[in-house]
């Protein structure tokens, strides 16, 4: 979503290059917080658990495959109730439907927290794949180019896209954009060794780093809609 300005886009704050990081900063950051605090696995990550489901279907490991493909449902409602929101909520001029997804990401992570070590695996990496997909979906733009806010393979694959034809043809536009999805790699790993150093100290209680990540961004969209400084989202 962009104005113009002096004729060059002026982009809402939610979809420009520094939300950008901030958000795939945050995925890199949840993929090593269920890794490393919840057996293992990666929550945004849903190619691995179809694999796995497939997988101790073929062994009879029902039991096994029921919590491989719980996840990927949760994923799937996630991206189809931010589509709901955007659709019902995304009016004309100022609007907040965003901060409304961003309140239900907080309020997840929050009793993430909270849960006693001893919570099945389960239950928590499917909440985390729910708010995955309610990011991933609600935040999906930057400076007009698509991305991918909780996983770098399509970015870094980009990079290197981009890369080849800066190097190839001189592109100016290719490589602004390699540089931005290459940040978006850097943002991702930087991500997933702040998840590290805090668990190191919090443990599972490691997700409030991002709950309180979250809380400031969506206050600033808040203050700067109300200034009329930014809108956080216009249509078409």
């Amino acid at each position: 979503m962009e104005k113009e300005t002096a004729g060059k886009p002026v982009y809402a704050l939610g979809d420009r290059f520094a939300t950008a990081c901030l958000m795939t900063a945050i995925g890199g950051f949840l993929d090593a917080y269920t890794f490393t605090q919840h057996g293992g696995v990666f929550a945004s990550t849903q190619t691995g658990n179809l694999v796995l489901f497939a997988i101790s279907i073929m062994n009879g490991q029902f039991t096994a495959a029921l919590q491989k493909i719980v996840p990927v449902g949760l994923f799937c409602c996630g991206i189809l109730s931010t589509h709901w929101v955007e659709h019902h909520l995304n009016g004309t001029g100022r609007n907040f439907w965003r901060l409304g997804v961003i309140l239900v990401e907080i309020v997840i992570f929050v009793a993430v927290g909270f849960l006693p070590t001893r919570t099945p695996a389960i239950l928590i990496t499917s909440a985390i794949a729910f708010t995955t997909a309610l990011q991933m979906t609600a935040f999906r733009s930057m400076n007009g180019l698509g991305y991918a806010n909780m996983f770098s393979t399509g970015n870094l694959q980009k990079a290197m896209n981009n890369l080849y034809s800066t190097l190839a043809t001189r592109n100016r536009a290719a490589g602004e954009k390699f540089g931005h999805y290459g940040g978006l790699v850097l943002c991702f790993v930087a991500g997933a060794l702040v998840s590290s150093l805090a668990g190191r100290w919090l443990t599972t209680r490691s997700i409030w780093v991002v709950a309180g990540i979250l809380v400031i961004f969506s206050t600033v969209q808040l203050r700067l809609s109300l200034s009329a400084e930014i809108y956080l989202d216009r249509n078409h």
